[in-house]
């Protein structure tokens, strides 16, 4: 609430590039509202990347903005990524201890996107929890936290003739429709974007809850995925969940997406896709009902997050 004397302090960390932040901000604020009074979080995050989400003020409610240098202000991704690498970790060390001296209390949590990969071993030098905040879907995190395994097992050709078998849930998952970071030979060339992913892998381990986005956000997720042209997703929609079709060739044109939509809205297996999306939809809203599992694992999250006192 804004005005009460601060009792608690979060630290909110995002990671400055694509949707990161936003995604980052929605869930600070969403905990926010449901935190106890006095609660206070410092949203950690670039200066440029902060102005458009803060537009002209410097909070939201008890979300103070805090801007960091991470030595880039635009400029190409790559160029970004290796600069975040590099400076980012003794940044938001000094970053955070700013604010514990502004705030007059020390941070009591570590709320982090998951590709803030040093706020684990942060969080164990302060004693205190980290909550890393994971963008994409739980499916792809099991191939993160198993990425040894699955570039061993796998290796680097004829992927569309392999699956991901040994990982439960995931059979029908190919090769192929991993994203490419994943695979990529410079996953041990530093401060590359595949380097980061894999110091990630090895990294949420230390956390105490990894919080997945599911459910929510489902359109502007898709057209992110389809902006990306993940296949992984698509595999999963079609072979997995049963609830789509690949377009032919994996690339859109007019007779591949003629042929999709007549096998989605003509076809027999079409009809069992809707019977079967349908089926998810109930599941969801029942997840999310007041006593559903999305909404207690909610309430521990936001337990977790604000400290250990029942909410």
């Amino acid at each position: 609430m804004p005005g009460a004397a601060p009792t608690r302090h979060v630290a909110v960390a995002a990671f400055p590039l694509s949707s990161h932040p936003s995604a980052m901000l929605d869930l600070a604020r969403g905990i926010a509202d449901s935190a106890p009074t006095g609660t206070v979080f410092s949203f950690f995050n670039t200066e440029s990347s902060n102005a458009k989400l803060f537009r002209d003020v410097d909070r939201f409610g008890g979300i103070r903005r805090c801007d960091v240098d991470y030595g880039f202000d635009g400029g190409p991704s790559q160029v970004a990524v290796a600069s975040y690498q590099r400076v980012a970790p003794e940044s938001l060390r000094g970053a955070v201890r700013r604010a514990e001296e502004e705030v007059g209390l020390k941070v009591r949590c570590m709320l982090t996107d998951s590709f803030v990969w040093f706020a684990g071993v942060m969080a164990e030098e302060m004693g205190i929890p980290w909550v890393a905040f994971r963008t994409a879907g739980a499916s792809l995190l099991l191939v993160l936290l198993e990425i040894d395994s699955v570039r061993a097992r796998l290796g680097t050709t004829e992927l569309e003739h392999k699956t991901l078998d040994f990982i439960p849930g995931l059979s029908t998952i190919r090769g192929n429709d991993i994203p490419l970071g994943f695979m990529s030979k410079a996953i041990n060339v530093p401060f590359t974007f595949p380097n980061m992913l894999y110091k990630m892998s090895k990294e949420l381990h230390r956390a105490t809850i990894v919080p997945v986005n599911s459910f929510h956000d489902l359109e502007s997720s898709a057209v992110e995925q389809m902006q990306a042209r993940s296949p992984f997703n698509a595999g999963m929609m079609e072979r997995m969940l049963r609830v789509g079709v690949m377009v032919e060739g994996g690339v859109f044109t007019k007779r591949g997406m003629t042929k999709a939509l007549r096998t989605v809205l003509k076809s027999e297996e079409g009809e069992a896709m809707r019977e079967r999306a349908g089926e998810l939809k109930s599941a969801a809203l029942e997840a999310v009902n007041e006593d559903g599992d999305s909404a207690r694992n909610y309430r521990e999250l936001v337990r977790i997050v604000c400290g250990n006192d029942p909410l």
